[in-house]
């Protein structure tokens, strides 16, 4: 007989290596106003500070003998902003917590793999929650859906496969608590993204059909699977620069009512970017008396840029990075600002922010609740234990004044 593969496969040993990552863990916006801002580290679940808003006009030029300025003084505002909680859940049997963590049983400690996977996926999302309004939006119906398991949305750039989301209908928005739009009662489950079409298919916890009933401009947020409660991230996350770096009511101050609590410039309708675009919005916020100390924006708007100045000059300098490579920096009038690229950046934006009138209040870092001596509790009546991780934190800016945007820049160089 013939020995071949075949026949020798009973006897033949298996080598195997280790996880090989495939997932994206970058959070550049994080860690650069992580590092540069101010950290308000308190057991206050509020900050509060004083916004000066306005100069005293007691002031004026007179002849001899006439009447004086009548006195004035100068106009401030009281600012506020009160913690958001995230939280992060990790749950294992005792089987799991016996056997899938030796060496040579598996992998990988399993359980331990998944507590350093929650934090980072925490990390990621407040990355993401950097360029947020704090109300949760990760995208806007752009179409009615009605009976639907599909949905048409403006952007699918914060959605990925296997998000667990809410449909929160647009009638509904201003009230405490929304109505979802998902007429089967469940939380529904990314299954699939057509980013061409900006198409988002959706199922239920079990992988089946659901029905999703709601007018255009019901918003999409990051949901839950738990019926009883039924919650999700609607207006609790941080106050990013979605909110900053607009005109509305920002930390209780109404720019209505206070015009310099306003962002230094925004333009929505750039295009094809020019070297001019950014320089107005650097000059606008030194006008104000601000300045702005970095760039925050998509490969494709830094792509842009540096088509726009091919053939012009050439770049010279830059930040330092590990390793040599250097980063893009933006040469302005006022100085040179520093370009960083973060793919959470919303498509077509540029932010010109300054980090050191950014804050971030936080009660600690990340912390596994363990009042009851162990970070591990029992799961009632199961042989299964349940770990919650958390952090109470918030983003908010002392002088709004001093950061401002660009958006609808047509990217270069991204597919």
């Amino acid at each position: 007989m013939v020995s071949d593969i075949a026949v020798a496969d009973a006897v033949l040993k298996v080598g195997y290596e280790d996880i090989h990552d495939q997932l994206e863990y970058s959070i550049e916006a994080l860690k650069l106003i992580d590092r540069g801002s101010k950290h308000l580290s308190d057991t206050n679940v509020k900050v509060e500070f004083a916004a000066r808003m306005g100069r005293s006009q007691g002031i004026g030029a007179r002849n001899e003998f006439e009447v004086l300025p009548t006195a004035g003084n100068a106009k401030d505002a009281r600012a506020e902003m009160f913690l958001k909680t995230q939280y992060g859940r990790v749950q294992g049997t005792h089987h799991v917590f016996a056997q899938v963590k030796e060496k040579t049983a598996s992998f990988v400690d399993w359980m331990q793999r998944e507590m350093s996977d929650v934090i980072e996926s925490l990390n990621r999302d407040i990355n993401r929650q950097i360029y947020g309004d704090g109300t949760g939006t990760l995208a806007v119906l752009a179409s009615p859906a009605s009976a639907a398991t599909t949905v048409v949305v403006d952007s699918v750039h914060w959605l990925e496969e296997d998000m667990l989301v809410d449909v929160l209908t647009a009638a509904t928005l201003a009230n405490p608590t929304p109505t979802s739009g998902i007429t089967t009662g469940t939380i529904a489950r990314i299954d699939s993204i057509d980013a061409s079409t900006n198409t988002v298919s959706l199922v239920d916890a079990a992988g089946g059909t659901l029905s999703i009933t709601a007018a255009t401009g019901s918003v999409l947020v990051r949901g839950d699977w738990n019926l009883n409660a039924r919650q999700n991230n609607w207006k609790r996350e941080w106050e990013g620069l979605g909110l900053i770096v607009d005109g509305g009511v920002l930390h209780g101050i109404d720019p209505a009512t206070f015009p310099k609590w306003l962002p230094a410039y925004q333009e929505g309708t750039i295009g094809t970017l020019q070297e001019l675009d950014p320089t107005k919005l650097v000059t606008a916020a030194n006008k104000k008396g601000g300045k702005i100390t970095d760039f925050l924006t998509t490969p494709g708007v830094t792509y842009a840029y540096w088509s726009a100045l091919q053939g012009l000059r050439r770049f010279q300098g830059g930040d330092g990075l590990t390793g040599g490579a250097t980063k893009p920096t933006f040469d302005s009038i006022y100085g040179s600002v520093p370009i960083t690229i973060d793919h959470f950046c919303p498509p077509g934006t540029l932010y010109g922010i300054n980090k050191g009138e950014l804050y971030i209040h936080e009660l600690g870092d990340w912390k596994w609740e363990d009042r009851t001596g162990s970070i591990w509790a029992w799961v009632q009546e199961r042989h299964a234990f349940i770990a919650t991780v958390y952090k109470m934190s918030n983003m908010g800016t002392f002088r709004r004044n001093t950061h401002g945007k660009l958006t609808g820049i047509t990217e270069v160089g991204v597919g």
